[in-house]
């Protein structure tokens, strides 16, 4: 909207508009801006994407450039890295990662495919290794194509015979990437295809670690439990010192994982708080369990088994390893501060 309350207009304004040489004029040069329309591009609207028109004419003779320009917003990525993601890593076997939204990987590691060393940002391992994408922001759910993209500062590498990033059926509206192995090309379907990678720097975490670290967030503990359903008695809770670098924080199948809110006093060891570790959901996340996270890796396939505090933040410099596929739902920062660990090893959504 604009500041008298009207909605932006489509209608062209003229930027630049001369006469050419200016000592002895023969032909003019004009420069035009507009607005894209509604539904004119897939994705775009008067407040996100502009035409720049440059015509330049000589008597009877034109020629014309035409651009076609977007904005890049922090909600075109629904997760961003800083360092190289694998896709069903470790494990060796069908990882699987389902992205709804865009993803851009701002870093890459050496690897060699083929006998060639690579900067791989995305590694895809696992003949079910499949990067698919859903409607997004702005989209029509059957209506493609969508606005999923992904974004690699590193080529984009598979092993196995089936990964697959977008599906024939539903491709992505673009891949963009350093580059990808010659053979690889066919395995990766998108509307568009290019090594433009814009450079998005990650907001710099140094005052958010500082500010966590003054209100003691290191000392977050996480609580693992293994027994049957996710009910275990106060000594059967496995504590998991999230400040603690060598440590790592497990999601898997047959596992409840919680986080108290700091401050909150919570200690699932206790027996004054074993009933509420044992019946914390999702459903309570926020409320009166007073936890930042709960999963329950029993509740099997297709179920919300991931929910976190709305605009809360969880600091950790333990280790995240994701063994079973997470279906997340909430709005929280992670801020992983551990070199070593890798982003992510074998997820979903």
């Amino acid at each position: 909207m604009t500041a008298s309350g009207r909605r932006p207009t489509t209608r062209p304004r003229y930027l630049d508009n001369v006469d050419f040489p200016s000592p002895a004029p023969l032909g003019r040069i004009t420069v035009m801006l507009r607005a894209a329309g509604p539904g004119e591009v897939p994705g775009c609207n008067s407040e996100t994407c502009i035409w720049i028109r440059a015509t330049g004419r000589v008597k009877t003779a034109s020629r014309r450039i035409e651009v076609l320009l977007g904005k890049i917003t922090g909600a075109d990525f629904t997760a961003y890295s800083a360092s190289d993601i694998n896709v069903g890593a470790g494990g060796g076997g069908n990882g699987v990662f389902t992205l709804h939204g865009a993803l851009y990987v701002a870093n890459c590691t050496d690897v060699v495919v083929g006998g060639q060393t690579y900067c791989v940002g995305l590694n895809m391992q696992g003949n079910g290794a499949i990067l698919n994408d859903q409607p997004f922001i702005g989209d029509t759910p059957g209506v493609q194509p969508y606005h999923n993209r992904v974004y690699v500062r590193g080529y984009v590498v598979g092993q196995g015979n089936s990964w697959q990033i977008g599906l024939d059926s539903q491709k992505m509206w673009g891949v963009h990437a350093a580059g990808w192995p010659e053979g690889f090309a066919n395995q990766i379907d998108a509307y568009r295809r290019d090594d433009a990678v814009p450079l998005i720097p990650f907001a710099d975490p140094s005052q958010l670690i500082a500010d966590q670290k003054a209100n003691a967030s290191n000392e977050l503990v996480a609580y693992v439990c293994t027994r049957p359903a996710g009910v275990c008695t106060p000594g059967q809770w496995q504590p998991v010192e999230l400040g603690d670098p060598n440590r790592t924080l497990t999601l898997e199948n047959n596992a409840k994982v919680l986080i108290p809110d700091k401050g909150s006093g919570i200690d699932c060891q206790q027996a004054t708080y074993a009933v509420t570790c044992n019946t914390a959901t999702g459903l309570n996340v926020g409320g009166t369990a007073d936890f930042s996270l709960v999963f329950n890796g029993f509740l099997g396939p297709a179920a919300v088994n991931l929910s976190t505090q709305r605009d809360s933040s969880i600091h950790m410099r333990s280790q995240l390893e994701i063994r079973t596929d997470v279906l997340y739902e909430g709005f929280t920062t992670f801020l992983i501060e551990n070199p070593g660990a890798q982003a992510w090893r074998s997820a979903t959504r």
